[in-house]
């Protein structure tokens, strides 16, 4: 907690934590907004002063960018690919306090790259699983008792994912997946052939599937997204490698992002039934499972193969009739 003093004789004092909490970007006028948030100061001053300043400039102090009394404010108007930097001050009639603790937004393009788990090129025993519930009908896993990896081994069954980021920056990157105990809730990650990390994935019970951000953490650590792994990432195309951790652990939909504010609320999945990718399952998608009805092939090559079994049949029919009208994922 920061403390902030006049130079009064009163002695009054001022506390307050800074904390970047919300962002948004309208895509026509391509400026942005960042709302922020500190806590309150005890005693409770006349108001709060924001004040910003663009990366390599210093702050105007004569001239704030937001001033109230409340604890939550919005500043409108930032522009496109611009590194600002914030403060707060309180203040009692014309005296301020010291800055607060100084937090970064980076106006840049707000990036999003959704991978299926069963798209990557994969290495036994790593293969592709079926389940209705995961985005589009498949997931990829070790199978439970083939065997488990303390340290990343060359005879570890991998899935190998290429993807193009659209410009340099910090990127976290989430998976949905389920652990369904101890003993199957581990992968390695590794970004463009780096070391691999081990990542403890969140237990989220039995057969659920949680969305969790790739984190080095401990075993023992929260498993949360307070502290993920953070990739400095070059525009252009990388490879993400996803190898066997511990047997059992499945892993549906991959989400990379240079968004940090990005939350478990923000992600969604492609429902399995949703065979031409708009958004819904309806009866355009009834249509195109119609046309296919029969065909056979390896294991999700067909979309309207539902349940990734190799065959488009009555029980593809069955899964979209009990999705028949819902909405996920473009």
């Amino acid at each position: 907690m920061l403390s902030w003093y006049f130079a009064r004789t009163t002695g009054f004092s001022f506390s307050a934590l800074f904390i970047l909490t919300f962002l948004s970007i309208p895509v026509l006028s391509q400026a942005a907004q960042v709302t922020l948030t500190w806590d309150p100061n005890d005693p409770a001053p006349d108001g709060y002063s924001i004040y910003l300043r663009a990366e390599g400039q210093a702050y105007d102090y004569s001239q704030p960018c937001w001033t109230g009394y409340g604890t939550i404010a919005t500043v409108y108007g930032l522009e496109e690919n611009v590194a600002y930097f914030f403060v707060v001050r309180a203040f009692v009639g014309v005296q301020e306090s010291a800055d607060s603790i100084e937090v970064k937004f980076n106006n840049g393009t707000s990036s999003l790259i959704w991978i299926e788990a069963e798209d990557g090129d994969l290495q036994l025993p790593m293969e592709i699983g079926a389940d209705p519930s995961a985005s589009a009908g498949g997931y990829v896993w070790v199978p439970e008792g083939t065997g488990s990896f303390t340290y990343p081994s060359v005879n570890a069954g991998y899935a190998e994912f290429y993807f193009e980021v659209p410009e340099a920056g910090d990127y976290i990157i989430w998976g949905r997946q389920i652990s369904n105990d101890s003993a199957s809730d581990s992968f390695f990650v590794s970004v463009d052939g780096q070391e691999e990390l081990v990542w403890h994935t969140k237990l989220g019970g039995q057969g659920v599937w949680t969305w969790d951000v790739v984190s080095d953490r401990d075993v023992d650590a929260p498993r949360d997204a307070t502290n993920p792994q953070v990739y400095w990432l070059e525009a252009g195309f990388h490879t993400l490698t996803i190898r066997q951790g511990e047997d059992g652990t499945r892993l549906d939909t991959i989400a990379i992002t240079n968004d940090f504010n990005l939350g478990v609320s923000d992600l969604c999945v492609k429902l399995a039934a949703d065979v031409n990718s708009d958004g819904v399952v309806n009866i355009l998608d009834f249509a195109q499972l119609r046309s296919d009805y029969g065909k056979n092939g390896d294991p999700g090559w067909i979309p309207t193969d539902v349940n990734s079994d190799g065959y488009v049949n009555i029980l593809d029919f069955a899964i979209l009739r009990n999705l028949y009208g819902q909405s996920g994922c473009q």
